[in-house]
């Protein structure tokens, strides 16, 4: 069975020459607080991108109880509960999309194309 650490990504915010930024800074309701970085402190810390949503989460190392975990499609889930009652994959949503309107562009958060239409 492979590891759910193939799952994980990485974040660094190195703050070792700079102001740094407070705790609950780009706090998304609903959400888990990302790691406070304060001046003069480089945190690191693995992340998982939610497989219901897309969510990016961060995996905080003090933290003691399990991460969410889907055992239908075998990937984390972030903490909201939309997400922890059913199993309805981001990837296979996308894909039912394209099968239902395969001519209809996706547009990304910037604005552009992610694909290309028919």
């Amino acid at each position: 069975m492979p590891s759910l650490r193939r799952q994980e990504g990485y974040l660094s915010v190195d703050h070792r020459d700079s102001p740094g930024l407070p705790r609950g800074f780009g706090f998304v309701p609903g959400k888990p607080l990302p790691p406070s970085a304060p001046k003069g402190v480089h945190v690191e810390s693995p992340t998982y991108t939610c497989a219901h949503c897309g969510a990016i989460v961060w995996m905080d190392p003090l933290r003691t109880r399990p991460h969410e975990y889907c055992a239908r499609c075998d990937h984390y889930v972030c903490p909201t509960p939309a997400c922890s009652l059913d199993c309805r994959p981001l990837m296979k949503l996308l894909e039912q999309f394209d099968k239902a309107a395969p001519n209809t562009v996706l547009v990304g958060p910037d604005g552009r194309p992610l694909r290309k239409a028919g």
